[in-house]
């Protein structure tokens, strides 16, 4: 599990970039690659179980990310914070963006 540790939601570390110099011209993203929650969110009245589990993440996707960014010298940019609190892929209007429900299980913090 990856284990990003922003301080909160308005920490800078919330997003990582590596190699932003790459000579690829392709940037990579990888937007659901951790699930941590900051400490103001808490478990989102989830079992801290739910939280390794798919609605909170993409288990696997970073360390792919990571090689084909590495194989490609290309850039990638890297969400640290889990999907459940704000699902970056999402337009700012979207009616998911907070998503109260992921899958078929309830957020109760996001309801």
């Amino acid at each position: 599990m990856e284990k990003a540790r922003p301080a909160s939601l308005a920490s800078s570390d919330t997003v990582r970039v590596t190699n932003p110099g790459g000579s690829s011209p392709f940037v990579l993203t990888c937007d659901h690659a951790s699930n941590f929650l900051p400490a103001e969110f808490g478990t989102l009245g989830l079992a801290v179980e739910d939280l390794s589990r798919h609605i909170a993440w993409d288990p696997g996707a970073l360390p792919v990310a990571r090689r084909m960014a590495q194989a490609l010298d290309a850039t990638l940019v890297e969400t640290r914070i889990s999907r459940l609190v704000i699902d970056c892929n999402r337009p700012l209007d979207a009616p998911d963006l907070v998503p109260p429900v992921s899958e078929t299980t309830a957020i109760p913090g996001n309801a």
